[in-house]
């Protein structure tokens, strides 16, 4: 089988592998809609899901595309953030910093959450071994 193949097949099982992860997912059986946040790398958040507008009772799901270095996704205003959230996977909060946080996240990892209260919700995708990006989630 050429390289290219593999890399077709490998993709095509990982795909399925988080999809059939998504749809038993808690989060996702008590969300009215799900926005996807895919990052690929450093440099390349997707630019139209940087910024997710959503309505209460959806959900943002953040999965990890980038192969090349870990990643973990941060609500720097964690407490505040507790008030509006129905309820999150793979997110806890960090006691010293009052953070709402994943853990490092691995290649096709994910966390998510949902969002019962309107607000803007800023957030930072911080890359192991340094870079980070910014996002919100804005519930109307």
């Amino acid at each position: 089988m050429t390289r290219g193949r593999q890399l077709l097949v490998g993709t095509g099982v990982a795909f399925i592998l988080v999809m059939t992860g998504l749809l038993c997912s808690p989060v996702m059986t008590q969300a009215l809609n799900c926005h996807f946040v895919t990052i690929h790398e450093v440099s390349n958040i997707d630019p139209v899901s940087g910024v997710v507008n959503i309505h209460p009772g959806d959900c943002v799901f953040w999965i990890d595309m980038s192969n090349e270095r870990r990643l973990k996704v941060t609500f720097p205003h964690g407490k505040e953030c507790l008030i509006g959230i129905k309820s999150k996977v793979g997110f806890d909060m960090e006691d010293a910093t009052g953070c709402l946080v994943t853990g490092w996240m691995k290649y096709q990892g994910t966390a998510s959450v949902v969002f019962s209260q309107p607000g803007t919700y800023a957030y930072q995708i911080d890359f192991e071994g340094g870079g980070s990006v910014k996002g919100s989630v804005i519930v109307k």
